[in-house]
């Protein structure tokens, strides 16, 4: 392979954006949406897994369980899923990217933005599936373009997009986008074979996503989880209001990523190209307005919260890979006049998109509650007299990072749909709880520990007064999280 200026910038970006991922990466301990898929990895039997699982993918579950059992820390190890389809993410921008621009140039803006994209690099370091769905709706986009112009690859495209849902809860909606985009794209080249044979992938991707979803995704559906997410999807009551919430929805959407500027800049080069004619430029056209109108559906019927950013990271990535890479593509065009004004725009976008980013902060983990080492702590010191208080959002946690093996308890209460019944001698309580129970405790003469993380701040004024009425003989703090032994009496 010749290496040109173009590979060693790439490389010198991606690199750029490796390290963002790789800072703060295992340096904490899990956090409390962490622990409920580190949970799968702790399972005794086939019913506590599957109650574990949740809304998890299964496949991403399924992925974790070795890894579990090669030993080291988990923090690390099994964070290496995420890390790995985010740095995934990475090559399939510039691939998309470079696509999409018909030059190099396009790559390059594609990985720099993803590079350096916050919610990317964010999910690159937690336990979740985020950072595999923005993988997978990139390679099914890169394969779709290719198809799309009337290249092969039917059959691979049909394989990512059907072993994508196995990893990715969002693939089914990239999946109709894509497919649509690829049925129209050969039928304008009176390619009816192509056609038919992409609508008959759609079909079966939809028959394969309709069984997952009804088999192992609506099962976990718990109505506290649709309470959770009441807020997050589109108003379909009224018109008015329902017009200016999808406005606003597909402005963020694109601005999240691109910033104001670049926002108004990608809608304009992707309908510009698009208007201009070209397969891979009416193809992305296709696939974004298709995407955005499911999208947009399926929230006014209440399926997909629009306001969640980690559950729309695949989307945002799209948006944004794709349209700055048809503002590349602007600025890389024959049209001397088309190129002098799409560079200066590029330039604005660019600069706009660099001031807003708190690059000296950038790789620092925003989603801190290192209460796992101090459970561990906790674990390692207590007798088996003393008493465990649990601060009650806290439970998850203490139940994976625990001795014993953890035991989940079916409740349509949380938004996971089970609650961990912790072991003997452990309690978890509400603030309003805590005065009480460690009355209680200090009252048989035991040693009370008290654990907890993200306690709100309604909470904490009763846990501190809770925690006064006995003798302070340990206190230990992490990113958000606490450990305080009390005792009556001098030990």
């Amino acid at each position: 392979m010749r290496i040109t200026w173009w590979t060693v910038a790439a490389i010198a970006v991606g690199l750029g954006g490796v390290v963002y991922r790789l800072q703060d990466f295992g340096r904490y301990g899990f956090w409390t949406d962490e622990a409920w898929v580190a949970l799968t990895t702790r399972m005794s039997g086939w019913e506590q897994w599957w109650l574990a699982l949740s809304v998890t993918p299964i496949g991403w579950a399924a992925l974790l369980w070795p890894l579990a059992r090669l030993g080291g820390p988990p923090e690390v190890v099994l964070r290496l899923v995420p890390l790995a389809a985010s740095l995934a993410t990475l090559v399939l921008a510039y691939r998309v990217g470079t696509r999409i621009a018909g030059h190099p140039v396009g790559g390059l803006a594609a990985l720099a933005l993803i590079s350096s994209d916050p919610l990317s690099i964010d999910y690159a370091k937690v336990l979740k599936q985020y950072s595999a769905e923005a993988a997978v709706a990139l390679l099914g986009l890169d394969l779709a373009l290719r198809v799309g112009s009337g290249g092969r690859g039917l059959g691979a495209l049909a394989a990512v997009l059907v072993g994508g849902t196995l990893v990715s809860n969002s693939q089914a909606f990239v999946a109709v986008a894509l497919l649509v985009a690829v049925a129209a794209s050969a039928w304008r080249r009176g390619d009816h074979h192509g056609a038919r044979a992409a609508v008959a992938v759609l079909v079966l991707v939809a028959i394969w996503s309709g069984l997952l979803y009804v088999l192992i995704l609506r099962p976990h559906h718990s109505p506290a989880l649709q309470a959770y997410y009441a807020r997050s999807f589109l108003p379909a009551t009224d018109a008015a209001v329902l017009a200016r919430s999808i406005a606003t929805w597909v402005w963020s959407a694109w601005a999240s990523v691109l910033g104001p500027i670049g926002a108004i800049a990608a809608v304009g080069a992707v309908a510009w190209r698009c208007a201009r004619g070209g397969e891979i430029a009416v193809t992305v056209a296709m696939v974004l307005a298709t995407l955005v109108t499911l999208l947009l559906g399926l929230s006014a019927f209440r399926l997909v919260p629009l306001t969640e950013g980690r559950v729309l990271l695949f989307c945002t990535t799209l948006l944004g890979v794709t349209g700055i890479a048809s503002l590349v593509a602007c600025a890389v065009a024959p049209a001397r006049v088309e190129r002098i004004v799409a560079s200066l725009v590029l330039v604005l976008v660019v600069a706009d998109v660099a001031w807003a980013r708190a690059w000296t902060t950038l790789g620092v983990s925003s989603y801190v509650e290192d209460l796992g080492p101090l459970v561990v702590e906790m674990e390692r010191e207590r007798t088996p007299a003393d008493r465990v208080l649990v601060y009650g959002p806290s439970a998850y946690v203490v139940a994976y990072y625990q001795r014993d093996v953890p035991v989940l308890l079916p409740w349509a209460g949380t938004t996971v749909g089970y609650t961990p019944r912790l072991a003997d001698g452990i309690t978890a309580v509400g603030g309003e709880e805590m005065a009480a129970a460690l009355r209680r405790a200090l009252g048989s003469g035991a040693r009370v520990w008290f654990v907890g993380s993200r306690i709100k701040a309604t909470d904490a004024p009763s846990i501190v007064s809770a925690l006064g009425e006995g003798r302070l003989a340990k206190h230990d703090q992490r990113g958000n999280a606490e450990l305080v032994l009390v005792a009556r009496e001098l030990d």
